[in-house]
């Protein structure tokens, strides 16, 4: 019965997160400085939605320097700063992508 109450509100925070979201509003300084850091991160395209995966630091639960796959990715925004899964928000920092471009 517990885990179906954390779960419920998991998903209440990503619902009311993403009607925010939808309505223009940006994650508040709040919620971004409580997010984990994910550095060298990319989107992972798992058949029916997307996650991200790269190197976290600040998770509530994982050691700092973990590779993690997130939850399923429910927004990403638009300078790709911060994206919204369906446990929590993220702080992005460098991309995989990016990262790559500097070795060349």
């Amino acid at each position: 019965m517990q885990e179906k109450l954390k779960l419920r509100a998991r998903l209440d925070a990503a619902i009311d997160a993403l009607k925010r979201l939808e309505r223009g509003e940006m994650p508040t300084r709040e919620e971004l400085a409580a997010a984990p850091l994910l550095e060298y991160w990319c989107i992972t395209d798992s058949v029916p939605w997307s996650e991200l995966t790269g190197i976290v630091t600040g998770h509530p639960i994982l050691p700092d320097g973990t590779q993690i796959v997130t939850s399923k990715l429910l927004w990403l925004s638009k300078d790709s700063t911060c994206a919204r899964t369906v446990s929590r928000f993220y702080r992005l920092g460098t991309s995989f992508e990016q990262f790559l471009a500097t070795k060349h």
